[in-house]
């Protein structure tokens, strides 16, 4: 995006800005916090309403919130329903009310209904923008209607068949509309197999059909086939982004937030896992020292330590993700996956133990030193590579279902507590072998 010289005269400001995409624009508002209220004002509203769906959340309901009744309702009028719904749920459900009764009362019902549904049914993201016709009309009639009735906001990639009970039949692709001749009746050219969905299917299952289907447009339907709304390939896109912030969010252990709440807020969510993790390191430094003398017998020991922590915590979270991301979409059984992941975890631990031996060994011959005992130094971190990160892969795939099962959310398996439990048998393997070894000399 070019530089914008807010310099500029409105008039010259006006005429940059309208020729610029909304998310160019979004941007600049985003990076120009003095000029956000020029901006708003030289777009004009129904410009800044294909703005304001590409802020920052946080950002969108502080803008929202400053702007006057007046204004607050003719942005409101210019989102889609979808858009708004989603702009609702980023507030406290106590302060939905406040939003929605600026709405007309069919569009009320419209978001109410969106609202009701849980989070991961088609419904959700459903929305209600769509063109219909009927089974006995015309071609020309059905192109006169989506050329004279459409607005902006609806979704015109597809149009939807119902019979004389208003009840779904198929759909056609717009293309197929076009190039169908005028006086054809529609029913010689649905397609009855056009794929949809059901209200209370799940997101995810919505989703794949319209990548299997390579459709642009997905109908939902209520248990009766009444078409309740569509899902657009673009949103599916847009919910499959929020899902994956989301569960990365949950991977580290990030708790959710309200996107208003300040830093000491957010702070005080995640200290509590901090805390505890430093205790668990104090432990952890307790333990160490019955190691005391193994380490003061060879010094050289120290140097090896972070290869032996990262090691086991890398493979550790990586079977940790990989768990917690199967047992969310409900793709692996357990047994089999435990026992995939043994597999995995077995080759790749006796070979990164094979190559730490040569590592280790190449690396202390040829650093100048006074060591003694080199092949038993790169035997121990050899073993102890290969043990630890074992363990850790197994730590790492069998918490998440012991979790599941005893009813704690799982997703925090990877968090700070479970790296301190990488942490410490990765290093009492290390010291354990040294001790073991080292009295053999």
């Amino acid at each position: 995006m070019k530089h914008i010289d807010f310099k500029l005269s409105d008039a010259k400001l006006k005429n940059i800005l309208a020729k610029l995409h909304e998310s160019d624009i979004a941007q600049l508002f985003e990076e120009n916090s003095d000029e956000r209220e020029r901006i708003f004002k030289l777009i004009g509203i129904k410009k800044f309403s294909l703005v304001f769906t590409e802020l920052n959340e946080e950002l969108a309901m502080k803008t929202y919130l400053r702007l006057s009744l007046d204004a607050k309702k003719s942005l409101l009028r210019h989102l889609e329903i979808d858009d708004i719904k989603s702009f609702v749920e980023l507030f406290k459900i106590s302060y939905h009310d406040e939003i929605i009764k600026l709405l007309n009362k069919s569009t009320q019902e419209k978001v109410r209904k969106l609202l009701s549904y849980d989070g991961d049914k088609a419904g959700s993201i459903s929305s209600p923008h769509f063109i219909v016709t009927n089974l006995d009309d015309k071609v020309k009639d059905a192109t006169r209607m989506v050329i004279k009735e459409s607005t902006e906001k609806d979704e015109i990639g597809a149009i939807f068949v119902n019979d004389e009970e208003n009840k779904f039949v198929g759909g056609i692709e717009l293309k197929d509309l076009i190039i169908a001749r005028g006086n054809t009746i529609i029913k010689n050219i649905v397609n009855e197999s056009y794929p949809y969905a059901f209200e209370d299917d799940s997101v995810e299952s919505a989703l794949r059909k319209i990548r299997d289907y390579d459709i642009q447009v997905l109908p939902v339907l209520n248990s009766d086939y009444i078409l309740i709304g569509v899902i657009t390939a673009e949103d599916a896109l847009e919910f499959m982004e929020e899902e994956h912030i989301d569960r990365v969010e949950k991977l580290v252990s990030i708790e959710s937030h309200d996107e208003l709440s300040n830093p000491f807020k957010r702070s005080m969510n995640r200290l509590p896992w901090l805390l505890i993790s430093v205790v668990l390191n104090i432990i952890i430094a307790s333990f160490l020292t019955v190691f005391s003398g193994t380490i003061d017998q060879n010094v050289a020991l120290v140097l090896f330590q972070p290869m032996i922590l990262g090691m086991a915590g890398n493979i550790g979270t990586q079977s940790i993700a990989v768990t917690i991301l199967g047992i969310n979409q409900d793709i692996i059984e357990p047994k089999k996956h435990i026992l995939r992941e043994i597999k995995v975890a077995s080759i790749n631990s006796l070979l990164s133990g094979i190559i730490g031996v040569i590592i280790v060994y190449l690396f202390l011959i040829i650093l100048p030193n006074s060591y003694g005992d080199i092949h038993i130094i790169a035997l121990i971190v050899g073993l102890s590579l290969m043990l630890s990160m074992f363990i850790s892969a197994l730590i790492g795939v069998l918490i998440p279902f012991g979790l599941r099962k005893v009813g704690v959310d799982e997703k925090a398996a990877s968090g700070p507590i479970i790296s301190t439990v990488n942490d410490f048998s990765a290093l009492g393997i290390y010291f354990l072998i040294a001790t073991f070894l080292l009295m053999l000399i």
